[in-house]
């Protein structure tokens, strides 16, 4: 089994609010992805390979809120929606989204240093089914 997902991503958005440092923006992206899957039989006699090329339209979130000078919360999401072959060149109908969140808690020191504590969230949901994967990162 092979699951390859390469992709390229540009994303617009427009602070709604802003208040000092912190703000609030919404937007849209548009991502380029590239599908590789394929998967073969343990025995080799079976193989299955799909690759395709399409856009994905995406919902954008982000935003920051400075508690005082040194100390911050920021937020990332971006999601969608598809249930359409059309729209991503599959050969088969679904229906399904993906949901990627990130939540920041932040801590700025000296100049050009920061302690970032950063929580994210990437689910997938098809019709049917849920799968959800969790990760921290402490970055300095």
């Amino acid at each position: 089994m092979n699951y390859g997902f390469p992709f390229y991503r540009v994303s617009y958005t427009y602070d709604v609010l802003r208040k000092g440092n912190s703000y609030l923006g919404l937007g849209l992206s548009l991502q380029l992805r590239n599908a590789d899957i394929y998967f073969e039989s343990l025995d080799g006699t079976k193989f299955v390979d799909n690759k395709n090329f399409g856009p994905v339209p995406i919902i954008k979130l982000k935003g920051a809120y400075w508690l005082n000078e040194k100390t911050y919360l920021a937020t990332d999401i971006d999601g969608f929606y598809a249930s359409s072959k059309f729209f991503n060149g599959a050969d088969f109908d679904f229906e399904g989204s993906v949901l990627g969140a990130s939540l920041k808690a932040g801590l700025k020191g000296r100049p050009f240093f920061y302690v970032v504590l950063d929580l994210k969230l990437n689910c997938g949901f098809r019709k049917d089914s849920i799968s959800i994967c969790i990760r921290s990162v402490v970055q300095s």
